[in-house]
């Protein structure tokens, strides 16, 4: 199963050990609200833009069609997908499958809820690159957003 890292995880956690002891719901709200976040601008950048965590997701075939390569790229076209750029969207089943996959008051945990899926992101991040972490300006995104669904959450108490 793919796992999403990011160095994000260090600036979150020293965060939460000072504020779990006291508000632990307030911080696993803010948390889970950080993990929808990151779902929607990971799948937002490849699926709109075709980009990974390192720039345009590009296919390495010599031959192709559009952004795919040939064969691909006209298997797509006759089914009417989009072959503008790599947005990893044929059947809808690998972005279905992108969720929030767990949730405390310490950690929220985002991927693939089903293994078939996770595999099929393994073998597409081993061709085309990272994919589904975070680039920095998403981290940066989503520590403003913890902070402001915290600060939200501490101003209901």
């Amino acid at each position: 199963m793919l796992r999403v890292e990011s160095n994000m995880t260090n600036v979150l956690q020293s965060l939460i050990i000072q504020l779990d002891e006291g508000f632990p719901i307030q911080t696993e709200k803010a948390l889970r609200k950080v993990g929808d976040d990151a779902k929607a601008y990971v799948q937002d950048r490849v699926q709109q833009r075709g980009d990974g965590v390192n720039g345009r997701i590009q296919t390495k075939a010599q031959k192709t069609f559009g952004a795919y390569s040939k064969g691909w790229g006209k298997h797509r076209d006759t089914k009417g997908r989009q072959t503008s750029h790599i947005d990893l969207t044929f059947s809808g089943e690998l972005w279905l499958s992108w969720q929030t996959l767990s949730s405390s008051p310490k950690m929220t945990e985002i991927g693939f809820a089903q293994s078939e899926q996770g595999d099929k992101a393994e073998y597409l991040e081993a061709y085309f690159g990272p994919i589904f972490s975070l680039t920095k300006e998403e981290e940066t995104e989503v520590l403003a957003t913890f902070e402001e669904e915290f600060n939200k959450e501490m101003q209901l108490i």
